[in-house]
C-alpha cells in the first residue's frame, strides 16, 4: 500500500463511516421478476427472521449490502416512517477528494515557496511529484490538518420512506431488542460465538444465507450463479426503471450515476439499442 493511501486509511480509522462494502458486483444481475416469490418464500421458510427482514428493506431501499446491515434503530423515524444512512462508497469517495486537495494544496505553496527562492529545480521536482511522494513529506503537524480535513468532508447520505408494514416490524424488533443499537445486531445470529460479539451481522453472513438460497432454487430460477446479495440492489433499480416508466433518467438520479450511460450498463441495457435496431430491420420489408 502506498504512503498516502495508507495515511488515507489510518485518517478513515480514527473517524469511520462503517464498514467496507464488496467490490466489483456490477456484474451481478437482478433476481428475476417471475422468481422473486420463490426467492422471498424460501428465505422465510429455510432462513432466520432477520434474514427476511433485511431482505425487505433491500428490496424497498435499494442499499447496499453493508449500508443495510449497519442500518441502526437511531437512523429510523417511527414517527415519519423516513430512515437514512451515510451511504459509505460515495462518503470514501468524498474523503478520497479531501485528501487529494490537501495534497495539491501543499504542492501549490511549496511550489511558490520554490519559486520565491529561486529553487527551480525543488520548483520542477514539486511539479511532477506524485500524491505518494508529497504525502511522505509531511510534517507531523500536516499530518494531523490532513487527518482533519479528512474527517471533515462532507458524507453522503440517502434517505427512504418505509412502508407501515415495515416499520410495524421495526418497531416490534426494538421492543423486543431494546438494548441492541444495530437492526442487525450480531445478538440476532445463530452462533454463540457470533452473539457475544459487538456491532452489527457482517455482509458475509448476509451473502452465506444467500448463497444457500440459490443454490437450492438453482434449477428453478434464472441464473443463479449470478445472483448475490447485490442482486437485491439491482433488483430495486429494475423496479425503479419499471415504475418510473422507463425512464432511465430516475434510475440515475437516485443511484447517483454521472450519465444515462452508466445507469444503462448498471441495468444491463447498454446494448438495448442495438438489438432493438437489429430486430426493427429484421422487420422491415426493404425495397429490394
Amino acid at each position: 500500500m502506498s504512503i498516502a493511501a495508507t495515511l488515507l486509511a489510518g485518517f478513515r480509522a480514527a473517524a469511520p463511516i462503517q464498514n467496507a462494502s464488496p467490490a466489483r458486483t456490477n456484474s451481478k444481475l437482478p433476481i428475476a421478476e417471475c422468481d422473486q416469490k420463490a426467492v422471498r418464500a424460501k428465505i422465510r421458510k429455510d432462513c432466520p427472521d432477520w434474514m427476511a427482514l433485511f431482505h425487505e428493506l433491500s428490496l424497498v431501499t435499494g442499499w447496499r449490502t453493508n449500508d443495510v446491515c449497519a442500518l441502526t434503530f437511531s437512523a429510523v423515524d417511527f414517527g415519519t416512517g423516513r430512515a437514512e444512512i451515510i451511504v459509505q462508497k460515495q462518503s470514501k469517495a468524498a474523503q478520497s477528494r479531501a485528501f487529494s486537495k490537501f495534497i495539491e494544496t501543499q504542492r501549490v505553496a511549496r511550489k511558490a515557496a520554490a519559486m520565491t527562492a529561486g529553487d527551480f529545480q525543488e520548483y520542477m521536482r514539486l511539479d511532477a511529484a506524485t500524491r505518494d511522494d508529497l504525502a511522505a513529506e509531511l510534517t507531523q503537524e500536516q499530518i494531523e490538518q490532513a487527518a482533519a480535513a479528512v474527517q471533515a468532508a462532507k458524507l453522503k447520505t440517502d434517505s427512504k420512506t418505509l412502508p407501515d408494514h415495515l416499520i410495524a416490524k421495526l418497531r416490534n424488533l426494538r421492543e423486543r431488542n431494546h438494548f441492541d443499537v444495530f437492526i442487525f445486531s450480531r445478538r440476532l445470529c445463530a452462533s454463540n460465538r457470533a452473539r457475544g460479539q459487538e456491532g452489527h451481522i457482517t455482509r458475509q453472513s448476509v451473502w452465506r444465507w444467500y448463497s444457500a438460497v440459490f443454490e437450492a432454487l438453482k434449477d428453478t430460477i434464472q441464473n443463479p450463479s449470478r445472483l448475490s446479495s447485490y442482486s437485491t440492489r439491482k433488483t430495486f433499480a429494475c423496479a425503479i426503471l419499471k415504475a418510473a416508466g422507463g425512464d432511465v433518467s430516475i434510475v440515475m438520479e437516485m443511484f447517483g450515476h454521472s450519465s444515462i450511460q452508466m445507469s444503462l450498463r448498471y441495468l444491463g441495457l447498454d446494448d438495448a439499442g442495438e438489438r432493438a435496431h437489429k430486430t426493427m430491420v429484421s422487420q422491415m420489408e426493404l425495397a429490394a
